[in-house]
């Protein structure tokens, strides 16, 4: 899936582009094109050969393990790299599968899939805790119920107000399936309710519905797959491995572990740091809402309370900009006083995937677009800060100029 979403997205990964690159840090501002594509090559063969490793090396565990951790390494170093090199590509999916390498990569099977079931566990409830807010029931809430409608064939004349009842329901949905997930007795049962939900917002997000792009319906279907092979395939293989009433018993039980005795040191080493990391990944999106951890590291999915940066071009100085862009803005646009740029259509158009949603990333798209104007007077921009829960106020502040711009960034 992870090959499939790199292929969706597949200008954001490997094609010169219009739309500007922000690296972790400014020394990578000048980082040349072949650099970004070999690491692009470099994880794309780590993903390719996790691929081959489960499927060619069946009959010897050792070679599966070794020739496992080196694609989850070759995954690791490009991925990284890729992300240092420009933060867009930090898309939640693309942390996901970073995060799952590293699990991969340190524990051993057993251990890793249990971790793997604990962060899974956490993306759906700081989903839904994210979604239990001021913005979501009053905007992108609304626009899915909307979307509902759309699929299921009912043409309504006009959005109209869904109840704020009725569109916490997704979220608490979330929290419902979480729960039935963390209870070994009802994950069977969870898991097979979270494939149906992931694919029911396949169809919401899909054409059918909100005409989502190809990376937001592909990560649910990956869900889908995620729920079977982690909860209901296991509990279905546990019923149907469980002795019968009156059958001779077993001569080992099937999850038995292979070796019997204490683990060796590397083993407990690698266990202990996928611990760590598996429990940092599960505990840092709780600093989300003060403002030190990303939204989407913290799983808020369709959130709108994130931060963000909006920009405005004066009419006059609509020639300088990217052809991309002017392409985006309305006809008369040359004789309007100022004009909006919207960053995420801009982000969508160029690189098939969602702008980023951090003020961060959106000022130094900004301090791109502020070189290109190259005016004190002609560009300008609002800093917005994360909406409150309840309210959904904002902290906001006006920066004019290139300039300004550049220091905030």
């Amino acid at each position: 899936m992870a090959l499939a979403l790199i292929a969706s997205t597949w200008p954001l990964w490997w094609s010169p582009l219009a739309f500007p690159r922000v690296p972790l840090v400014s020394l990578l501002r000048g980082a040349p094109l072949w650099l970004d594509r070999s690491l692009v090559v470099v994880t794309g063969l780590g993903l390719g050969s996790m691929c081959l490793a489960s499927l060619t090396c069946r009959r010897s565990a050792i070679a599966r393990q070794v020739w496992g951790v080196a694609a989850a390494v070759a995954c690791l170093l490009g991925g990284v790299g890729l992300v240092a090199l420009d933060q867009h590509r930090l898309q939640p999916w693309f942390y996901q599968m970073l995060v799952f390498a590293a699990v991969w990569m340190l524990a051993q099977p057993e251990r890793a899939r249990r971790w793997l079931i604990r962060i899974v566990i956490s993306i759906y409830v700081y989903s839904a805790v994210g979604k239990f807010d001021f913005e979501f029931l009053h905007t992108v809430g609304q626009n899915f119920w909307w979307g509902m409608y759309r699929a299921a064939g009912w043409q309504l004349a006009e959005p109209t107000p869904v109840p704020l009842a009725q569109v916490a329901v997704l979220p608490l949905v979330e929290l419902l399936l979480a729960a039935g997930l963390a209870w070994p007795r009802t994950r069977l049962v969870a898991g097979a309710a979270a494939i149906a939900f992931h694919l029911g917002l396949v169809i919401i997000l899909g054409p059918l519905g909100l005409n989502h792009s190809w990376g937001v319906c592909l990560w649910n279907v990956q869900f889908a797959g995620q729920a079977w092979l982690l909860f209901v395939w296991p509990a279905v293989a546990e019923w149907y491995t469980a002795p019968r009433p009156g059958a001779a018993p077993l001569t080992a039980p099937l999850t038995a572990p292979a070796a019997v005795g204490r683990r060796p040191l590397r083993y407990r080493l690698g266990n202990a740091l996928a611990c760590l990391l598996a429990a940092a990944v599960i505990a840092a999106p709780a600093a989300e809402r003060w403002g030190y951890w990303d939204h989407w590291l913290s799983w808020a999915l369709y959130a709108p309370h994130s931060s963000r940066v909006d920009v405005w071009v004066a009419g006059s100085a609509v020639d300088r900009l990217p052809a991309t862009v002017q392409g985006l803005l309305p006809e008369d646009a040359r004789d309007a006083l100022w004009v909006y740029i919207p960053l995420g259509g801009w982000s969508l158009a160029e690189t098939a995937a969602p702008l980023y949603p951090q003020a961060r990333f959106q000022l130094g798209v900004a301090v791109a677009l502020a070189e290109v104007v190259d005016s004190e007077f002609l560009i300008k921009a609002e800093l917005r800060g994360i909406a409150g829960r309840w309210d959904g106020r904002r902290s906001s502040g006006e920066l004019v100029g290139h300039s300004a711009i550049r220091r905030a960034a």
